[in-house]
């Protein structure tokens, strides 16, 4: 269903520039590799998803269908229409409601307004794949995990500046600054799962902002 509305989205030239069926799948390959480190540490058997991870997976899928472009005016704006989309969908699936309640709690916290709280509540408690706050935080990290990397971040975050450009001109330009690279990986790049910290994440977002402060530094200095 997913491919269906954004392949008529591109055909009808609608498809946002950013959350887009590419964005979708870098966020599915993201998760998969933060659920394949968290089954490393935890030496689950390789043949096989559990419920969380399965939970964990259909709500990266979901969590931007029919994202019309754009940011949000307050907040989870986009997100309650995601959820207003899919929830015929879940209910028709057979979905248990507690797990339609699940995914849709989860995706309501990938606004990014919630994303340093989510963190916050998530390191006061020991990390469980099972517990609500930890899945916010992997499903948040994957949602950003490859624009933090730098050999994807200058062609991703020039997507979102495109689909930014029809809302607000001066918004779109400052993601493209190195004060907007700076912003974007020292408050909404965030990761402190056992998971992304196994992957070295936090460093590679780490190595990007002393790079950038340096070269700040010498602009300054000259």
């Amino acid at each position: 269903m997913l491919e269906i509305v954004g392949a008529n989205a591109e055909n009808t030239g609608v498809e946002p520039a950013y959350h887009n069926r590419l964005h979708t799948g870098l966020a599915l390959v993201s998760l998969t590799a933060l659920l394949d480190s968290n089954r490393k540490q935890v030496q689950h058997p390789p043949n096989s998803l559990t419920e969380t991870e399965y939970l964990l997976l259909l709500t990266m899928l979901s969590h931007d269908y029919g994202h019309p472009g754009g940011r949000n005016n307050f907040p989870a704006e986009l997100e309650q229409k995601t959820l207003e989309l899919i929830a015929p969908i879940m209910k028709s699936s057979g979905l248990s409601k507690s797990d339609q309640k699940r995914i849709g709690e989860i995706i309501l916290k990938t606004d990014p307004v919630s994303v340093s709280a989510a963190h916050v509540e998530a390191q006061k408690l020991s990390f469980d794949i099972n517990k609500f706050e930890w899945q916010c935080v992997l499903i948040q990290e994957a949602d950003v995990l490859a624009s933090a990397l730098p050999e994807m971040g200058q062609f991703l975050t020039e997507c979102l500046a495109r689909e930014w450009s029809y809302v607000d001109v001066e918004l779109a330009s400052g993601l493209l600054s190195p004060e907007g690279r700076e912003s974007f990986l020292q408050y909404g790049a965030l990761f402190s799962s056992p998971a992304s910290n196994r992957l070295g994440i936090p460093e590679v977002v780490f190595r990007q902002l002393a790079a950038l402060r340096s070269d700040k530094c010498v602009v300054n200095s000259t």
